[in-house]
């Protein structure tokens, strides 16, 4: 069964457009993670403020909180108050004050006011949160769930010393920093250092800070890469599907076009056409257009040559038969021995063409399987003069100097070889044969001039036609199945010459006898 290729739903070359396409804005993605290098680094430098902050104020704490002068008593309530209240107040910072015991001695949110406490607490704004602050949730969510979130911030009624690590290391004389989590993700910042006076710590202070705006800067960053990402997505998405459809889709129309050809049983597919884009897509659609017409081209030919294979075959097959059947029904010695006389020209006839239908069939093959080399022309042309003489035949050769080509040299020789025995077959007995190598510009010109009858104008084409053959007064016993020139001329255009025939050039005109074949190619470099 066959698969057609239109079928097929989905393009693989955009899903592999698309794949490529994505790696831009999957790291920008990516990028969301690395933000929180960026919410550390802003942790650390308001930790880091922090704790100068709480140094400060501790040592304010230490020089007019404490009881006793020289001889440390212990925290006076009521000046760490009004210290605290006068350098921290009721800020964004919070400041609590343990004694050396850990109990809590002062808290600035929780305020003396008419006898009762009020407790001042930051609300979030109102409203939607943002598709950063929502990410960033979603993103702490994760991993809480991966077990890397901070410690949770939890604060009890009664609040003691013991409930904070960094109030019990101050308390030990070694200031330290802790960050922590509230229920809703927002960090919570403590600095805790000692309270001393004379190297005695007498107490500590703790300042605390909801560092809600980090996480706010935070979402806004991740904010903007989120909508990058999207716009980045979007225009990668659209520009993918653009480029497929100027890409993929001719390539698959060329494609399904091509498998149409293929498949396409007594009729001529149509491919197309894209050759009037100036891109490689145009360059693909003019190649495969050339090719496709070539492939006719060929198979039209193969076609006319079957054809004339069966023509030039049932003449010689239809005088065998006849002499066959003639010869079973005569009893005259002579007519038999003239009947086997032509019943055996007729084998040798049907032989000699079998062996040039197959030498013809062969050549595009066995061109297809060579490769081009530079060769010498003129070194090619001696050695079939010398197989030529070899043979009985006087040939003269001038090559004054190397002619260089690209070529397959069995194909050359065979053409010039072929060349050479049409002349000879054509030259009266003892006639030389003249052959002659030169250079005419950016060619390589062959040129075999023989003795004989010559072309007259009006057939120096036809005798390039397979199995056409006029030859006036043959010699008895010649066989010539017409497609020694018709091969010689397709190595000649395989090898993007030229092979022709003019009048001899001695005279340039058509009134001496004899024939002038004329091969051509490109030299090797032009």
């Amino acid at each position: 069964m066959i698969r057609r290729l239109g079928q097929r739903a989905a393009s693989p070359l955009l899903r592999r457009i698309l794949l490529i396409n994505l790696i831009a804005p999957v790291v920008l993605a990516v990028g969301l993670l690395g933000l929180d290098k960026y919410r550390q680094g802003l942790i650390d430098a308001r930790l880091d403020a922090l704790a100068g902050q709480a140094e400060l104020v501790a040592g304010a704490l230490g020089e007019a909180a404490i009881l006793g002068g020289l001889d440390p008593a212990g925290l006076d309530a009521d000046a760490a108050t009004q210290i605290l209240l006068r350098l921290v107040g009721t800020r964004r910072e919070r400041a609590r004050l343990f004694d050396d015991g850990g109990a809590l001695v002062v808290d600035t949110r929780r305020l003396a006011d008419a006898g009762r406490k009020v407790e001042a607490e930051t609300l979030p704004p109102p409203g939607i949160p943002g598709a950063g602050v929502l990410l960033d949730r979603a993103l702490r969510a994760v991993f809480a769930g991966l077990g890397v979130a901070p410690e949770a911030y939890v604060e009890r009624p009664e609040q003691s010393a013991a409930d904070y690590s960094e109030v019990l290391s101050a308390l030990d004389g070694e200031p330290a920093v802790a960050a922590r989590a509230r229920a809703d993700g927002a960090p919570v910042l403590a600095a805790a250092v000692p309270v001393q006076r004379l190297r005695k710590v007498m107490g500590a202070l703790m300042l605390s800070v909801e560092a809600t705006d980090i996480d706010d800067a935070v979402a806004a960053e991740r904010g903007s890469i989120l909508f990058a990402f999207a716009l980045t997505l979007a225009v990668t998405v659209a520009a993918s599907i653009l480029l497929a459809a100027w890409i993929a889709r001719p390539i698959h129309r060329l494609a399904v076009a091509a498998d149409e050809v293929r498949t396409g049983l007594g009729r001529r597919a149509a491919l197309p056409d894209f050759s009037e884009r100036g891109d490689e897509i145009g360059e693909l659609s003019r190649a495969l257009g050339r090719m496709t017409e070539a492939l006719y081209a060929r198979l039209d030919a193969i076609e006319a040559f079957a054809a004339d294979v069966a023509h030039e075959l049932r003449g010689p097959l239809a005088s065998l038969r006849s002499a066959v059947e003639a010869l079973s029904m005569t009893a005259d010695e002579g007519a038999r021995r003239h009947l086997v006389a032509l019943a055996v020209a007729d084998v040798r006839r049907i032989d000699h063409l079998i062996g040039d239908i197959a030498d013809a069939s062969r050549l595009d093959a066995e061109m297809s399987r060579e490769n081009f080399a530079v060769l010498d022309l003129a070194a090619i042309a001696g050695a079939v003069a010398d197989t030529a003489r070899a043979s009985g035949a006087a040939v003269e050769l001038r090559a004054p100097s190397p002619a260089r080509v690209r070529g397959i040299e069995t194909a050359l020789a065979r053409a010039l070889g072929n060349l050479v025995d049409n002349a000879a077959s054509f030259s009266p007995p003892g006639a030389p044969l003249r052959i002659a190598v030169g250079l005419e510009g950016k060619e390589a010109v062959v040129a075999v001039e023989d003795a004989g009858p010559g072309i007259p104008p009006d057939r120096r084409e036809k005798i390039f036609e397979r199995f056409y053959t006029d030859r006036p007064g043959a010699r008895p016993g010649e066989t010539h199945s017409g497609l020694g020139l018709a091969i010689a001329r397709r190595i000649a255009e395989a090898h993007g010459g030229a092979l022709t025939a003019e009048a001899p050039a001695s005279t340039g005109t058509d009134d001496r006898p004899g024939a002038r074949l004329v091969l051509r190619l490109p030299l090797a470099g032009s």
